[in-house]
């Protein structure tokens, strides 16, 4: 058995990985543990002979049904039902709903949002329900608010799809109020700037997104499919929506917004000068167009792009476009 919290931490946040389809191994694994220490000095690092150990222990003593999948180079759980037994380590790592902690993750800062990760992982770990299926937790990004009306049982039957593996059948409105039928397989179910959508493979095997209110009939086949990790990993990674982005959005900001940018660095993340006159110049992290676009005019000239041409002749358009529209 575990002698040691640091194991326990361990083997919690192994099966975690497990559980979420993301076939760890004991080099792979242990390269996780040191860039959590390093983003969370947790202090759980170890080598990849020890991750092997804790492996073996699994198996041994915890009767793990743990095998080795060579084409993804990783362990898997052979049945989704096996529990993983271990006494509680204290009250922090407890939770009474996945959902709830994982909105929380999203939103709270650190130290919280670690601890409830540690929380969601001891939850993950110790499951069977039939709901918290492997890969859910990455599958099912969810952020908060909601800007539309959703059919409860349209999203019922998405859900069931992408849990079961089963291709759905939808008839899709379009904007414009044109419909259009597909067959689709549910890779991802994600919650973005207040409405949920799909994303998935649909019969010609082109991938699509789909905003899930302006599904107007699902219906679940026999057809099953395997989740690709490559749609679900791009999602984790780039978000649902992967847009181009712009680097070096280069920007004089007036002084009087400057408090509220300095609040912001951190998160953000974008690099700061002090000007003498109390303004700021910032370089953005990479971005969209359409969201430096956005920012910039709702300070309504209060900052002033330096860099990239294009994007300052845009902005000047739209101020006319603005103007033209308010005489």
């Amino acid at each position: 058995m575990p002698v040691n919290k640091k194991q326990l931490l361990r083997m919690i946040k192994f099966i975690a990985e497990l559980k979420q389809n993301s076939y760890p191994n004991s080099i792979t694994f242990a390269e996780q543990l040191k860039q959590m220490d390093l983003a969370k000095n947790l202090n759980i690092c170890c080598t990849a002979r020890t991750v092997q150990r804790d492996i073996e222990i699994l198996k041994r003593e915890f009767d793990a049904p743990l095998k080795f999948d060579t084409e993804h180079n990783g362990y898997f759980l052979t049945s989704n039902y096996w529990e993983f037994h271990c006494p509680p380590l204290c009250e922090e790592l407890m939770t009474s709903s996945l959902l709830g902690a994982r909105l929380a993750e999203d939103m709270m800062p650190q130290p919280l949002k670690g601890s409830i990760r540690d929380a969601v992982d001891m939850q993950l770990a110790n499951s069977n329900s039939e709901f918290l299926d492997k890969a859910f937790i990455e599958s099912l990004i969810i952020a908060s608010g909601i800007k539309v009306q959703i059919d409860s049982d349209i999203f019922k039957t998405l859900l069931d799809g992408w849990r079961l593996r089963h291709a759905i059948k939808i008839d899709y409105q379009t904007p414009d109020g044109n419909h259009s039928g597909h067959q689709l397989d549910a890779h991802v179910i994600s919650f973005h700037k207040g409405i949920w959508y799909v994303k998935g493979r649909v019969e010609n095997d082109d991938i699509k997104i789909f905003a899930i209110h302006r599904i107007k009939s699902a219906e679940m086949t026999d057809l099953k499919f395997k989740i690709d990790k490559s749609i679900v990993e791009d999602v984790r990674r780039n978000g649902l929506f992967n847009y181009p982005k712009v680097s070096g959005i280069t920007l004089q900001c007036d002084a009087s917004i400057a408090f509220y940018l300095h609040e912001h660095q951190a998160a953000k993340k974008f690099k700061v000068a002090q000007q003498s006159d109390g303004s700021l110049i910032i370089v953005l992290q990479p971005a969209t167009e359409f969201d430096a676009l956005r920012w910039i005019l709702a300070e309504a000239g209060r900052i002033r792009v330096l860099e990239p041409e294009w994007l300052r002749e845009k902005v000047i358009a739209a101020g006319k476009q603005i103007i033209e529209a308010n005489t």
